[in-house]
This record gives C-alpha cells, sequence and structure tokens, in this order.
C-alpha cells in the first residue's frame, strides 16, 4: 500500500511544456518518495515555466558515473543555446 497525502495529488499540467507539474519542491519530492522505489529519479525546474518542478529520470550517463550531474546539465546547456542559435 503507497502513501498518498495531499501533496501528491497536487499537479497541474504544466502551461509550458506539458508535463505534469508540481507547485513547490515539496511536493514533487512527495511524488517521488512514493513512485521512485528504484533511486532513478530526479526533481528539476521547468525551463519554459521556472514555478513548476518535475519529476524525471536520471540521465544513465550520470547515474553510471561517466559524467557529474553538473557536467551533463552543462552540456544541456550548451547544446540548447547551439539550437537556439546564441555564441557559447
Amino acid at each position: 500500500m503507497s502513501r498518498k497525502g495531499p501533496l501528491t495529488d497536487q499537479w497541474v499540467t504544466c502551461p509550458g511544456c506539458g508535463k505534469r507539474g508540481y507547485s513547490s519542491k515539496r511536493a514533487a519530492r512527495a511524488t517521488r518518495r512514493n513512485v521512485d522505489h528504484t533511486h532513478t529519479m530526479n526533481i528539476y525546474s521547468c525551463k519554459v515555466e521556472p514555478r513548476y518542478y518535475h519529476v524525471g529520470h536520471i540521465p544513465h550517463d550520470v547515474r553510471t558515473g561517466k559524467v557529474t550531474r553538473g557536467q551533463w546539465l552543462a552540456n544541456i546547456a550548451a547544446r540548447d543555446a547551439r539550437l537556439r542559435g546564441e555564441a557559447s
């Protein structure tokens, strides 16, 4: 039997990206505690609508130690900048 509380039920469809969004990091953590039994989920703020938090899988390269989370995020930021046509 899983624990369900009011925080895990407080999600909306994020208007920026369409994913399940939580209005607080606390609510996202509560959801992660209820669904992530393998510890492979990550809480992150939405890039499009920063007032929302999402719960998603940690990338395989980070989980296996090939890169740190910081390096992975920097690579993603650089890729996004290139796609937008900004100089890095």
